[in-house]
């Protein structure tokens, strides 16, 4: 498979869910058309009929197509299995007056049926949850608290759960009532973070602990707990008796089937790779899982759990490539390796800081394009990562640069125990991970350079940004870079510091309506290079926020990454190809 065929494969991939079994995968993926089902035989159907909406419903393991004709809300219910139902519900209000469906949540109507709810923009603008439960009426309701996302309704209860990040690492769960003028209403907030809610009961994450919560009430009760932190768990089956967890530790993921009442935790073997749950109801859990080496699998979770895999489109990598996590002193990384000595290394820094790398297909497959090449990649979960504890994490709070020097020197120790030197090994990074990149290229000189996307150059301004717009996020950043709110204030990214003389080559790629890592800083950055007159390089990405999210910014992307390594690794002797050179209208 070539570079861009692939490419278009592991982006498209990563956007289908695997929502049944019926003898192999069923599979669902959404475009500008509506929602494509395809069987295991690869016959697809259009399901939704030209409706302003199509959503699926884990609890009734349906689809629900709705469409607003006048005054009159029309739904239909498609089954995964068995026999589409429909049904009318006079709008109500301003219901009544035009909206724009953004989201579906999972609830239950007034009278206790079970179903899905609209996120919609009214025709003022406001965001309103609209009831389209079978039997009711389409009423809406204003969400009270529009910088939340609503995550779950109860006509029953009188009550609407809304999700705010309270600080960066905090989730909170906002309880209000949908009728304000009701008896006793409710208001309350609970810790955690949504995952799941069946037959009234909700599933959420505490700090990376599994928590069962009865919206309406302030019983939380803590469920038992594979080693590891919590990535994502889904009831299994069709009650509240088991639950499905998916974990990591040591930079892997696993699944763990838990028995609630017994306290009983069973492992349930899987293809190495990244998990991600795509769907869950009373047939199973589907699961999606990608792996650098090994490519990608299609999972069915069964509520007995027993478990079905079928491949998906992205293959087994071939020619020798191989895989193991590894440990170079506390340095825990990934090591992707081609057949053979290798004729570089690119050692990747992931953003956050507080996520975890997996061994997955990062950069939509860049890391199989690099070991074709006969370049390893050693991808770094540095000082600052989850997924190793919190002595790891909290090991390079105010000790960034120190941390740092120690970890990418780890990672060089191993590159040369595999016979490639200094000046053969790039630096690969994106968002935080990009300013580490640069931070790396000025404390280790010697190396052949660095590529980094959107990666974050000032410390200083970003947090200063940050605060301004949630002072919340002040304490967040203070406990891990001290207080960058001063005026005095010195940061690990800063731009003079990231612009060292000393450095090797840089390209920097970034994307003009970026939020999160600021074109203005990355631009300055790059004039003060220039003016150091320093090898350095800028591609901007027009219309591309902070990550590629459609097909063909993700294709650019892997173009100017590719020209951009390739380009360093042709210091060395290794010819640049062709097929990724970035065309001159897609970046300047």
């Amino acid at each position: 498979m070539n570079g861009p065929r692939e490419v278009e494969t592991v982006f498209t991939e990563g956007h289908v869910e695997l929502l049944d079994w019926v003898g192999g995968p069923v599979l669902a993926d959404q475009d500008d058309k509506g929602v494509l089902l395809t069987g295991p035989d690869g016959t697809a159907r259009r399901i939704d009929d030209g409706a302003d909406v199509t959503v699926f419903t884990g609890d009734e393991a349906a689809f629900l197509s709705v469409t607003r004709d006048g005054t009159t809300l029309r739904a239909v219910q498609r089954p995964l299995r068995g026999d589409q139902v429909a049904w009318e519900a006079p709008l109500e209000g301003a219901a009544s007056r035009g909206w724009t469906p953004l989201d579906a949540l999972p609830g239950r109507s007034v009278g206790g049926t079970r179903g899905v709810a609209l996120v919609v923009e009214t025709d003022t603008g406001a965001q309103a949850i609209l009831e389209t439960f079978p039997g009711g009426t389409g009423r809406i309701h204003p969400n009270r608290w529009p910088n939340e996302s609503p995550v779950h309704v109860d006509g029953g209860l009188n009550l609407a759960v809304t999700q705010l990040y309270d600080a960066p690492d905090r989730p909170v769960l906002h309880v209000w009532p949908l009728e304000p003028d009701a008896v006793e209403p409710v208001e309350r907030r609970v810790a955690g973070r949504w995952l799941d809610v069946r037959d009234g009961l909700a599933l959420l994450d505490r700090d990376g602990r599994p928590v069962t919560w009865r919206p309406g009430t302030d019983v939380v009760t803590d469920e038992p707990r594979p080693e590891g932190e919590l990535v994502d768990a889904r009831f299994l089956g069709p009650g509240t008796d088991t639950i499905a967890m998916v974990v990591t530790s040591e930079g892997a993921d696993r699944l763990v089937v838990v028995d609630r009442a017994g306290g009983a935790l069973r492992a349930v073997p899987l293809p190495p790779g990244r998990v991600r749950v795509c769907s869950a109801h009373s047939g199973g859990v589907g699961l999606h899982l990608t792996s650098v080496v090994n490519g990608s699998v299609w999972a069915w979770l069964a509520p007995d759990g027993t478990t079905r895999t079928a491949p998906g489109e992205v293959p087994p990598l071939g020619g020798g490539a191989g895989y193991g996590h590894r440990r170079q002193g506390a340095t825990p990384f990934h090591a992707h390796l081609p057949g053979g000595r290798p004729k570089g290394v690119v050692i990747s820094l992931h953003g956050g800081p507080e996520i975890v790398e997996r061994d997955e297909l990062r950069y939509d497959g860049l890391y199989r394009r690099l070991l074709e090449r006969g370049i390893a990649v050693l991808a770094v979960n540095y000082a600052g990562s989850s997924g190793y504890g919190p002595a790891h994490t909290r090991r390079a709070w105010r000790a960034w640069e120190t941390t740092l020097r120690e970890d990418l020197t780890a990672c060089l120790a191993f590159a040369e125990q595999k016979g490639v030197p200094r000046e053969r090994t790039i630096l690969l990074g994106a968002s935080f991970g990009g300013g580490l990149a640069l931070l790396g290229n000025a404390l280790l000189p010697g190396l052949a350079g660095v590529v980094a996307c959107s990666p974050l150059v000032d410390l200083v301004r970003h947090v200063r940004r940050m605060t301004e717009e949630d002072p919340r996020c002040r304490s967040w950043f203070a406990r891990r870079f001290g207080d960058l709110t001063a005026e005095d204030a010195r940061a690990p990214l800063d731009p003079v510091r990231l612009a060292a003389p000393e450095g090797g080559p840089v390209l920097l790629i970034q994307g003009d309506r970026d939020p999160i890592s600021s074109l203005g800083d990355v631009q300055a950055l790059a004039r003060l290079a220039a003016e150091r007159g320093l090898p350095w390089e800028l591609v901007v990405e027009r219309g591309v926020g902070h990550r590629p999210v459609t097909l063909a910014q993700a294709l650019t992307r892997h173009r100017n990454l590719m020209e951009g390594l390739e380009k360093l690794a042709g210091q060395w002797g290794h010819s640049a190809g062709t097929e990724f050179l970035v065309r001159p209208t897609e970046a300047t």
